[in-house]
């Protein structure tokens, strides 16, 4: 797998975390019931994509590559510390579900 095959992998992958946490945001938003659980889904669901994207790489990663891996890293925990910001007021009673 080239670099460039690679590279739009992780974009592929950004892309639907991006998504993902703005879906799980807005239902937030629609329902104003949050259950830490879906939060935990979304979050496992990136960390695969995340793992399949960098696995899949050959092991000697160029600079470029890596720092795209970084990237995106930077954007799933971005994104996850967003979510958590909109969660944490509104989960104090299951507040032991809510630390992953």
């Amino acid at each position: 797998m080239g670099v460039v095959d690679y590279i739009k992998n992780c974009r592929k992958a950004k892309e639907s975390a991006k998504k993902q946490v703005q879906d799980t945001v807005n239902s937030f938003k629609q329902d104003g019931k949050i259950i830490a659980n879906d939060i935990k889904v979304v979050h496992q669901n990136q960390c695969r994509v995340f793992n399949n994207t960098i696995r899949t790489f050959p092991q000697r990663m160029t600079q470029a590559a890596r720092r795209q891996v970084q990237a995106v890293r930077r954007v799933a925990t971005k994104a996850i510390n967003s979510v958590k910001k909109v969660v944490k007021p509104i989960v104090r009673p299951v507040q032991h579900f809510a630390q992953w």
